[in-house]
């Protein structure tokens, strides 16, 4: 069996993109067709799905981080977060504040974030993501 040809490929590609147009348009998707639609973007390197909003004026550490300079330690403080965010601890964290984002009706809908009124508190309170997701950082006392 010989490749496809390029005009063969280019012919599924816009068969492919118009059934997952004709079905999200119609209203008849279902969450596997999102999903599948979602990878399809993604597997043609078309980014904007489901991606976070890039904030308007980021901090001075995410500007570092932006920078050619700050590559290197981005990647180490990667390194370093995946393996405290893969405690039970911090998992059981992020379950709870998930339930209460699916009770709020706020789930993967952008906005604020919910977060805890003291350390070790379960009460909740809305707040803006910039500043919660700055606690326990360089201006923590």
């Amino acid at each position: 069996m010989k490749k496809a040809t390029e005009q063969q490929f280019n012919e599924l590609h816009g068969l492919v993109t118009a059934d997952f147009l004709k079905r999200i348009k119609s209203g008849e998707a279902t969450t596997q067709d999102l999903k599948a639609a979602c990878d399809w973007l993604k597997t043609n390197d078309i980014g904007g799905c489901m991606a976070p909003k890039r904030a308007s004026k980021p901090g001075r550490t995410s500007r570092y981080y932006q920078s050619k300079k700050g590559r290197k330690s981005y990647t180490k403080q990667k390194r370093k977060q995946k393996k405290i965010n893969s405690t039970k601890a911090k998992r059981n964290y992020r379950k709870l504040l998930a339930r209460r984002r699916r009770k709020l009706g706020i789930m993967g809908k952008g906005g604020k974030d919910v977060c805890h009124v003291k350390k070790g508190s379960n009460r909740t309170k809305l707040c803006l993501p910039k500043g919660n997701r700055a606690k326990g950082g360089a201006k923590r006392k």
